[in-house]
């Protein structure tokens, strides 16, 4: 719900007209509602977002390999010179999204602030759900996108990595930078799920071998799967349930850890994997995010535009700013880290990775 009445210093059991407020400070109120929301979405989607980015286009550098130089016989001389290598060119869309809460003079002047604050939460719930769609196109969709900016012309959008002759720094062991995919078509159905065929396992050692393989400690990589899996996940060996934070768990009772801002149902950990059920992830379908390397970046407006950024009331009409003022929120949503994220479909019947139709792109 949002914050108008605490903002404008209002009982919310009041039935106070707009009009009677003021338009000019209901509006300022709806802005400053908006801040708060603004930042619950930069919370929200940490998880997958490294940052905001007023580039359009930028090259992704990953870090060099290979083995410190032997220093020459001559003390004086100057050691051999190493340079890091190894990038790849990105491009981020912007796009605009906008509604308004239309009303004619009278209907305004007669409209509650309980009214008011209805149409607000739904709009502020919408604009979260088109934040969360924009994100899981950009992760789940595999072919990459020409997309034309109005601005610098046609760019291409790329995804993780997909085998579209990117080359990436070599892996532990090797020595020839190689194309990846990071896209996999399991083997198996979600009822075959096991020990053997675990897509958390799958994911987990499809981006950790681009960073330093497995450790003692495990890996902060997460597995967002959908509801179809959990049972099934549950079941393998090594799988430790999350504390409930209404139980009290006895010395000798194995809990895993909560972790802050994780979406869905944190609900345990295993084989190194942090596991969580969310029900945005559709049936049949899995994500995993290596958490100290968010793939994606939000492009936004330049500060020289003097565009506002997140989600904003605009006016059209200084005297009465909320007749004719709308809703909107400009943004873009593109994986700069093509490495630290992967996919997978749980379908035997498929001989390649099918994007899930509601994250097509």
């Amino acid at each position: 719900m949002s914050a108008i009445f605490g903002v404008l210093g209002v009982e919310d059991t009041e039935a106070a007209l707009l009009d009677n407020i003021g338009q000019g400070l209901v509006f300022d109120a709806i802005n400053e509602v908006l801040g708060f929301h603004n930042s619950d979405i930069a919370a929200a989607t940490r998880v997958f977002v490294k940052g905001e980015t007023e580039k359009y286009t930028e090259r992704w550098m990953a870090p060099g390999s290979g083995m410190m130089s032997p220093a020459g016989q001559d003390p004086f001389g100057p050691p051999p010179s190493v340079q890091r290598y190894g990038y790849w060119d990105v491009s981020y869309r912007l796009s605009e999204y906008a509604e308004a809460i239309s009303g004619s003079r009278v209907g305004l002047a007669y409209m509650t602030l309980q009214e008011l604050n209805a149409h607000l939460d739904t709009v502020m719930e919408r604009n979260m759900a088109r934040h969360r769609q924009r994100m899981l196109i950009a992760l789940m969709e595999s072919t990459n996108l020409t997309w034309n900016d109005t601005k610098h012309g046609a760019l291409t959008i790329r995804r993780l990595a997909n085998t579209d002759g990117t080359l990436y720094p070599p892996l532990p062991g090797a020595t020839a930078e190689a194309d990846d995919c990071h896209y996999i078509d399991a083997a198996y159905n979600v009822a075959g799920i096991a020990a053997a065929t675990n897509p958390a396992v799958d994911l987990r050692d499809e981006i950790i071998e681009h960073f330093g393989g497995r450790l003692t400690t495990g890996t902060d990589v997460l597995y967002i799967h959908g509801s179809d899996q959990t049972a099934y996940i549950q079941a393998i060996a090594g799988y430790v349930a999350r504390e409930d934070d209404k139980i009290s768990y006895g010395d000798d009772t194995d809990i895993a850890k909560a972790l802050d801002g994780i979406p869905g149902w944190h609900n345990g950990r295993g084989w190194g994997v942090h596991l969580t059920e969310w029900a945005w992830m559709p049936d049949e379908f899995g994500m995993a995010v290596l958490l100290s390397h968010p793939p994606l970046m939000r492009r936004v407006d330049t500060a020289a535009s003097g565009l506002p950024r997140g989600l904003t009331l605009v006016a059209t009409d200084k005297d009465h700013p909320l007749q004719g003022s709308f809703f909107s929120d400009r943004f873009g949503y593109a994986v700069g880290n093509r490495l630290s994220a992967a996919c997978i479909e749980i379908n035997a019947g498929g001989a390649t990775y099918t994007p899930p139709t509601a994250y097509t792109e």
